[in-house]
């Protein structure tokens, strides 16, 4: 009598886990496992250890390191602050002058290949220090709208009022 062949996609069979042996203590030494936690147990501290002593893991550490930080953070803060009000600050003729400054950086003659992104941000920022130093101090309102009457012109891209505008922004800051 012989056995009908089996096909070869079948896999072999595994014993049930009922069949396998219970391990002896010669086969593998038992590793150490923390216990596993309790419930009920308050949160931070590690369950008791199997003779009742308990194991406290405080988070003392974690919030004094994390009140010294924020503390710490506070007063970097607070002095770098505090030194900014020393530097510079509210003086109105540092912006005119500022503005004064930059505005007679800018070209002189104005056309379509002079309006590049770098001369726009130039004259935004001599406009935004004219029209600071306007709001500051009364004495600097009419550098402040002809500065405001620059960009009007340049957010038209009125290239010859541009041009003409800035011209007399520059002789504004000469009799500052």
């Amino acid at each position: 009598m012989t056995t009908p062949p089996q096909p070869d996609d079948q896999q072999p069979t595994v014993p049930p886990a009922a069949a396998v042996p219970p391990a002896s203590a010669d086969d593998e030494p038992a590793r150490d496992l923390p216990p596993a936690p309790m419930e009920g147990a308050p949160i931070g501290e590690a369950p008791s250890a199997p003779n009742g002593a308990a194991e406290p893991r405080s988070l003392r550490p974690w919030l004094l390191g994390g009140v010294a930080g924020a503390v710490i953070g506070a007063l970097v803060v607070g002095i770098l602050w505090a030194a900014g009000s020393f530097v510079g600050g509210d003086d109105a003729a540092e912006d005119a002058a500022a503005a004064c400054g930059v505005f007679a950086r800018v070209p002189d003659d104005w056309s379509r290949e002079t309006v590049t992104e770098a001369n726009t941000y130039q004259l935004g920022g001599a406009i935004a220090l004219a029209q600071a130093a306007g709001r500051r101090d009364a004495e600097y309102g009419p550098l402040a709208t002809q500065a405001q009457q620059v960009q009007q012109a340049v957010v038209a891209f009125d290239i010859d009022r541009v041009e003409q505008l800035v011209v007399d922004v520059r002789n504004t800051c000469d009799e500052l």
